[in-house]
């Protein structure tokens, strides 16, 4: 029984059937199939040579991506989508696709300019809602103000275009700086010095507070005289003992808030007391490790205690008898170790150089201790060398061809003099000749491990040697004996030889002057 076909049926199907439309140069592409094309085009995957990459995955990720197109034709295609919907080679999966769109077989007929459209990239003027920009203006062409109408209408056109987020003071910044210095009567530059109104920062120059013109409403009582910034930095300020020792505090004190400095030191300016801090030799050792990133005129960070600047050599003296006590310390410890033994894991906690409670001499000794003896050694004497070098006062200080037990019987007025001596010396000279004292302590402890360490070093490459010594004999020794007793073998094995031929010889003797016959002369006994 045959079953006939409804020819309407398969109208309807072929109705239902939607029609997609590709160029004549792809009329190659089959859906069932892969074509020659495909083949040559990706080549690995058409060889066997990788499970990963065989003609069904290619075949899949291309109805796939045809797939993805063919959902929504009008549209195009862009290879995000389909990365999203495939897990893949990235590579391999953009090849297909390139591949594809190269043939039209997707995104083909799709509006130029609905690409355009994506392609395109929108820009908003001004900034966003909610978010401040401030944009530097370009400093090749610097941005002035207008002195007139007809200028400044001039300028508000082509020639002078500010960027749309620039702020006043970006574009003003430098005219502010510029009139900051200007006296705000006569309009002229205050070099040498103005006078600050103390109600409202009014500045006049000194010509204009000498004739008299204060301004209005205001009185020569409302003025103060302030020094330029220039000539301050400019010209060298004598500092007295006194002055910089209440630097040295107010600087402990207040870390870098330099105005509350200023104010404690009372007689010097802001800058003053900055460029003073800076020549001191352990000026950027003077603030704790919470103002380590402080730049201020090149200076890299202020940190440690101010105390080690004022302390003398008599300080660093006991300090460094504390630091020369310590192994004592340690020697009774090691010969009571039979009572208290300590792991052989335990270290010994060492206080970090960061440390603002630890005492420069402590950190000394500590690098003194951590870098190779030799190495600070040599650094200590040139620092010596070096400040002695620089001026003949701390040549006199650190001059020991002189005999001190001779200089000591000369009396306590000998002592007095010295002592109006030292006092006359400047406090930084005086300061450098700590520092220098203090660094030739930790060369001479430095000098001195070192020599330990070499003796030990000595002793146990002696040790050494004669260990390998005494075991070579050992092995000669033994070769000896060795060959004593391969001579004796030998010996016993000769006598044995000559025994052993003389029986032989002696047998045969025998044997002939008896008349036997030889053994087995079978012809002879026969006869």
């Amino acid at each position: 029984m045959e079953v006939a076909k409804d020819p309407n049926s398969q109208a309807d199907s072929d109705s239902e059937l939607e029609l997609y439309t590709i160029p004549s140069s792809s009329r190659w592409f089959a859906w069932e199939e892969i074509h020659e094309t495909e083949r040559a085009a990706f080549k690995e995957y058409f060889d066997g040579s990788s499970i990963s990459r065989s003609p069904k995955i290619y075949k899949e990720y291309r109805d796939f991506i045809i797939n993805k197109y063919r959902e929504e034709p009008s549209r195009r295609l862009t290879f995000s989508e389909v990365r999203k919907s495939l897990v893949g080679d990235v590579t391999f999966l953009h090849k297909v696709f390139l591949f594809l769109e190269h043939w039209a077989l997707i995104n083909y007929g799709t509006a130029e300019d609905v690409e355009e459209d994506h392609c395109k990239v929108r820009f908003e003027e001004g900034a966003p809602s909610g978010i401040r920009v401030a944009a530097t203006p370009n400093s090749l062409k610097p941005m002035l103000l207008p002195r007139n109408g007809k200028s400044a209408a001039n300028a508000t056109g082509a020639s002078l275009k500010l960027p749309p987020l620039a702020s006043y003071s970006d574009v003003y910044g430098d005219l502010i700086r510029q009139k900051e210095g200007n006296c705000a009567l006569c309009a002229h530059q205050c070099g040498s010095g103005h006078y600050r109104c103390t109600q409202d920062n009014f500045i006049i120059c000194a010509n204009c507070f000498k004739s008299g013109n204060y301004g209005e409403k205001r009185s020569a009582e409302d003025f103060v005289f302030s020094e330029s910034s220039e000539n301050s930095v400019k010209h060298d300020t004598v500092w007295t003992e006194a002055e910089t020792l209440l630097l040295l505090e107010s600087v402990l004190k207040h870390g870098d808030d330099w105005e509350l400095v200023a104010q404690s030191v009372q007689t010097k300016t802001k800058l003053d007391c900055i460029s003073k801090l800076i020549e001191l030799p352990f000026g950027e050792l003077m603030l704790g490790p919470t103002h380590k990133n402080v730049n201020i005129n090149g200076a890299n960070g202020i940190m440690n205690n101010a105390k080690q600047v004022q302390s003398s050599s008599s300080d660093n003296q006991e300090i460094s008898k504390t630091k020369d006590q310590t192994p004592e310390l340690t020697n009774e410890n090691e010969q009571n170790g039979d009572a208290v033994k300590e792991s052989p894991s335990k270290r010994q906690r060492v206080a970090a150089l960061s440390d603002s409670s630890s005492l420069l001499m402590n950190q000394v000794g500590l690098i003194s201790n951590v870098v190779d003896p030799h190495i600070t050694a040599a650094a200590a004497d040139a620092a010596v060398s070096a400040l002695c070098d620089e001026d003949l006062c701390p040549r006199e200080i650190f001059d020991v061809e002189e005999d001190y037990s001779a200089r000591a019987l000369e009396g306590e007025e000998g002592l007095e003099m010295e002592r109006s001596s030292l006092s006359e010396i400047p406090l930084t000279l005086r300061v450098r000749a700590a520092t220098a004292t203090a660094l030739g302590a930790a060369a001479a402890r430095a000098k001195l491990l070192a020599d330990q360490e070499d003796r030990e070093i000595e002793h146990l490459v002696a040790t050494i040697i004669e260990a390998q010594i005494e075991k070579m004999l050992r092995k000669v020794k033994h070769f000896d004996n060795l060959e004593l007793l391969m001579e004796k073998e030998h010996a016993e094995m000769e006598n044995l030889k000559d025994s052993i031929l003389t029986e032989r010889i002696d047998v045969l003797r025998r044997t002939f002057r008896s008349g036997v016959t030889r053994w087995k002369d079978y012809s002879y006994a026969k006869s």
